[in-house]
């Protein structure tokens, strides 16, 4: 069974055949930054990482899954990928915190951009 199979606690999972159309690349590498399996890897080790799990999914055992079993797994991966959304933003926030507070500044409000120029120049850098 898949379940069973340790090489599979990989977001690279994802981009098996099966997955195609479900899950995208960019929500695969935000899984990846999440999962203690994959934030470590070199480029050479994600790509004999895909390799593996290339030849895993052309195993009998693959074959014989059904829709369900992707669609569940596509559905774990939606979830993965929320939940590294928001660990990404509570970073944010913390570092934002960790400004205010070596800047002495009490009020949050005055870091923040207030004119529409001043918003576009931040998200520009």
């Amino acid at each position: 069974m898949p379940a069973d199979r340790p090489q599979l606690r990989t977001a690279y999972t994802y981009k098996a055949s099966g997955f195609a159309g479900r899950i995208s690349s960019e929500r695969i590498q935000r899984i990846a930054r999440l999962s203690p399996f994959d934030r470590g890897l070199t480029p050479e080790e994600v790509f004999l990482r895909e390799k593996n799990l290339s030849v895993e999914f052309q195993m009998t055992y693959f074959q014989e899954l059904d829709k369900s079993w992707y669609l569940s797994q596509a559905a774990l991966a939606e979830y993965l990928d929320t939940l590294s959304e928001l660990t990404e933003r509570l970073e944010g926030l913390q570092s934002f915190a960790r400004l205010c507070r070596e800047l002495n500044q009490a009020d949050p409000y005055r870091l923040i951009p207030s004119e529409p120029k001043s918003l576009y120049l931040l998200a520009a850098e």
